[in-house]
């Protein structure tokens, strides 16, 4: 019977080890040594780090589209918008563990409307142009995680009209206007995350 108990221990100790490295990066399972560009998994999703300020936090994106929705049933305020109550409630909840909760920083999000306070989020059309996180517009180009089909994706900021989103098209270039907000556009996620 001890030894038995034992045996379970053991392999509850492992498994532990195992789940611990699993959400490490892909430069050697340590979050503490993660860089851009590195894959992390957290929530069962590989996630791409975009940046890293001062080793201590670090944001980070889906490196797939995760599912499509709508951004919205018909404006295009990221504040108000059915895709962030989604991301901030079902999906948050959902996804991850309450380990990996305690990690997710809930940062205030500038947006062309009010600002809010998101624990996740979608980037920016200014984010997503940005060379600090993107080289060019092949580094922008995202994958169904569902089809393995190359995916448009949802941006948080306004287009022109009201009832228009901006996205990130299939070959990686960045549209302030391009799509209804009620369309099935690809959901990737960021977030801030506590190294």
């Amino acid at each position: 019977m001890k030894m038995i108990k034992r045996i379970i221990a053991l392999a509850l100790v492992l498994g532990l080890t195992f789940a611990l490295t699993a959400c490490g990066s892909s430069n050697g399972g340590s979050l503490k040594s993660v860089e851009k560009g590195d894959v992390i998994s957290l929530g069962d999703i590989d996630w791409v780090v975009l940046e890293v300020v001062d080793g201590k936090k670090a944001l980070i994106l889906s490196d797939k589209v995760l599912e499509t929705r709508a951004f919205d049933a018909s404006s295009n305020d990221w504040e108000t918008s059915d895709i962030r109550q989604y991301l901030n409630g079902e999906f948050y909840d959902n996804t991850f563990s309450s380990s990996e909760k305690d990690k997710i920083i809930e940062s205030d999000i500038a947006n062309t409307g009010n600002n809010t306070k998101d624990k996740v989020f979608l980037l920016s059309s200014g984010d997503a142009a940005s060379a600090k996180y993107f080289a060019n517009n092949a580094e922008r180009i995202a994958l169904n995680i569902n089809t393995g089909n190359t995916s448009w994706w949802w941006l948080r900021s306004p287009g022109f009209t009201s009832s228009h989103a901006a996205l990130v098209w299939i070959d990686g270039y960045v549209y302030v206007d391009c799509y209804y907000v009620i369309s099935d556009g690809g959901v990737r996620p960021a977030l801030w995350l506590n190294l």
